[in-house]
């Protein structure tokens, strides 16, 4: 994150309207929600692991919700700048991981961490598998979001813009394929368990 203040994000972003020490704290806000959902986000695969998919499609679902009734509350007061959406943007994300990650382990007792479960044996090979989540998430980040800041950089914030809106509109059918095969993957998991090939490839038939 200090890195981001000895950089000029005005001459990167090809922008004049905002003031680089603005844009400074926007992407030091950017780092801190990619490192705070990396943490929150293992809770998901907790989820996962318990046959319960849905939950994470509600969490999604009520970041996405919570977000747009704060750019609302924002806008109807006319009070709103790049920082402040980038601010409610990261604050709510977190909180609502936080939220989520406490309720599952309210719920799901079994579960839930502690130190009475830790083994030192197991951080070696936690700890790498780590470093190979890590390194994937990053590169997932690199792939889907370097396309918008090559075509700023190339042709300006105006053609970025619409660029974002027609990529979104390309994304409908993945969106839609991504929420169809959401609800299969519990379904997946228990057919392997038991050794059920056979309706796996009929279904991804």
């Amino acid at each position: 994150i200090g890195v981001t203040y000895l950089m000029d994000f005005r001459e990167m972003l090809k922008v004049s309207d905002v003031s680089n020490d603005e844009l400074q704290l926007v992407v030091a806000l950017l780092f801190f929600s990619f490192s705070s959902r990396l943490t929150f986000k293992i809770v998901g695969g907790v989820v996962f692991g318990l046959q319960k998919s849905g939950l994470n499609r509600l969490q999604d679902t009520s970041t996405t919700f919570f977000f747009l009734l704060l750019i609302l509350i924002l806008k109807n007061q006319g009070d709103w700048s790049i920082l402040k959406v980038a601010t409610v943007n990261v604050l709510n994300g977190v909180m609502i991981w936080i939220i989520f990650t406490v309720l599952v382990y309210r719920v799901f007792k079994d579960v839930r961490p502690g130190f009475r479960q830790m083994s030192l044996k197991m951080i070696k090979p936690i700890f790498r598998m780590g470093i190979a989540f890590f390194l994937s998430q990053l590169a997932s980040v690199l792939i889907f979001s370097t396309d918008q800041f090559i075509v700023n950089n190339v042709f300006g914030p105006s053609t970025a813009a619409s660029f974002a809106i027609t990529d979104k509109v390309f994304q409908i059918p993945q969106i839609l394929f991504a929420i169809i095969n959401a609800t299969l993957w519990s379904s997946f998991t228990d057919a392997y368990y038991k050794k059920d090939k056979k309706w796996i490839i009929n279904t991804l038939r």
